[in-house]
């Protein structure tokens, strides 16, 4: 059963691969990030990701807060298989195109316009 938190929907797509759905005009912030950390962590069964594959799906526009900083994009620090996410919205997607070219993370993190191309990148890592 789907988990909400806020305009943000997770599923349980398999046993490693993890898919996290924005609905358009969905505010992200410090606040609602430490919300989904939470929630992955239960879902992983604990702070090792290190077997899950993460979609995160961005239906339409976004607005990301000021709070969102260093912690959540430059220091990224629970290893993943890999990381993909996928906006249509063409100002959602530059966003996450240069979040994703300034992200220091352990795993391979790419954007995507197409969510099934998106899903074959993550099983095939």
């Amino acid at each position: 059963m789907p988990k909400k938190i806020d305009g943000a929907e997770i599923k349980i797509l398999d046993q490693s691969l993890i898919k996290t759905t924005y609905s358009d005009n969905s505010i992200i912030n410090a606040t609602h990030l430490e919300s989904m950390r939470s929630e992955y962590t239960k879902i992983s069964g604990g702070e090792d990701m290190s077997q899950v594959r993460l979609l995160v799906v961005f239906e339409g526009g976004i607005e990301v807060s000021r709070d969102v900083g260093e912690r959540y994009l430059t220091e990224r620090v629970r290893p993943k298989i890999g990381e993909a996410l996928v906006a249509k919205n063409p100002i959602t997607a530059e966003y996450l195109k240069g979040a994703s070219a300034v992200m220091k993370t352990s795993h391979p993190v790419r954007f995507f316009s197409d969510e099934e191309t998106a899903k074959d990148w993550l099983l095939s890592l």
